[in-house]
């Protein structure tokens, strides 16, 4: 799961929201030592991630993408994964995606004190370019792996991603659609602790 799918399976819940978003930057136990309720989306983040990289379907999408991107497949399909929320967003949630996203930017910006450095100047860039909306186009996803590859330092092919995305869109949908709403289900759990916003 990348961004998009993250903030969406919070649920409205403000700490699931900020502790899914900035997941990635607390490593360890390090999440013992912020808010409790930014931990529980840090755990919530760490438990997404499990749940989707050792599910049957996201391994065989894997299994199937190594040709194409070797051992970044599965980095691949969390982009995919938020491609076919986005694209199918009216499926997914009352509230148009564009404004969806704006909310989003304007309450991670309201808590930036709770953010980590990282999180704080990957939002500059998320918000000026309108990440979360841009990724329902080809083009919008394309340009989110454009910048991923570049970010890695090592040699990958993942700029292939809109081309792979034209060769393998129906394979790539059919999965994500088994797959979508069992991640829904297990979140279901943790946004049922505490009331959303």
């Amino acid at each position: 799961m990348n961004f998009l799918a993250h903030i969406y399976l919070s649920g409205g819940d403000l700490g699931l929201i900020i502790g899914n978003y900035i997941g990635d930057d607390i490593k360890g136990n390090q999440w013992k030592d912020i808010d409790a309720d930014i931990a529980r989306g840090v755990l919530m983040h760490r438990q997404i991630d499990y749940f989707t990289d050792s599910h049957p379907v996201c391994l065989a999408v894997t299994k199937h993408l190594r040709p194409y991107f070797g051992k970044w497949s599965a980095v691949a399909i969390d982009l995919y994964w938020d491609h076919f929320l986005a694209s199918s967003w009216a499926d997914h949630h009352d509230t148009p995606l564009g404004k969806f996203s704006s909310e989003i930017y304007a309450l991670l910006k309201e808590n930036k004190s709770s953010l980590t450095p990282q999180s704080r100047k990957m939002l500059q860039h998320m918000s000026q370019y309108d990440w979360l909306t841009s990724y329902a186009s080809p083009e919008g996803i394309g340009s989110a792996f454009n910048g991923l590859s570049r970010r890695i330092s090592i040699a990958n092919t993942l700029h292939r991603g809109n081309e792979i995305l034209e060769i393998e869109s129906e394979f790539l949908r059919e999965h994500f659609e088994l797959f979508f709403p069992e991640i829904k289900s297990l979140s279901q759990g943790w946004k049922n602790l505490r009331k959303p916003l």
